[in-house]
């Protein structure tokens, strides 16, 4: 029988592999029954690459089955927040409405730009996207443009609005 620091060690690798396969693969634009696209977040040298989307068989909620935890931070973090933790990947449910999702970026390099860039392409035709910078109140159509820039001066929240 495996220790309990042996099972814990088998269980980080095996998340870290997943989150690498899911990262590394690209999801594609569109599915059958749904979309998924990715947002990089770059400060410096330093990037995080996100994924958001919707899934006919996924939730709100965390889902297993689509959603991805974040691993350690370096110079700059990025994640998805929900009310029971953060995410690297988050797919939602293709049910209608306005759709949210809570992007915190926290970067070491104060006074330096962070850029968050995206393929307006890849979000869905039937529907209006805008990037929310929280601090500013910038509003950014994601449709129309794919790069957003700030100047960081330390932890940022900005949303995604999805309305279909």
């Amino acid at each position: 029988s495996d220790s309990l620091e042996v099972r814990n060690m088998r269980t980080l690798l095996s998340t870290i592999l997943l989150n690498l396969f899911i990262l590394a693969s690209g999801p594609p634009a569109f599915t059958a029954d749904g979309w998924e696209t990715n947002i990089t977040v770059t400060a410096r040298t330093a990037e995080v690459r996100l994924s958001l989307g919707q899934r006919a068989d996924a939730t709100d909620g965390r889902d297993g089955l689509y959603d991805v935890p974040p691993m350690a931070g370096g110079e700059v973090s990025a994640s998805f927040v929900h009310d029971d933790g953060t995410l690297w990947r988050d797919i939602r449910s293709t049910s209608t409405g306005i759709k949210t999702w809570t992007l915190r970026v926290v970067s070491s390099h104060t006074d330096e730009d962070v850029a968050l860039t995206w393929t307006p392409q890849s979000l869905p035709a039937d529907a209006t996207a805008a990037l929310v910078d929280s601090e500013t109140g910038t509003r950014t159509d994601m449709r129309k443009n794919s790069r957003y820039t700030y100047k960081n001066t330390g932890v940022r929240d900005l949303s995604i609005e999805l309305t279909r």
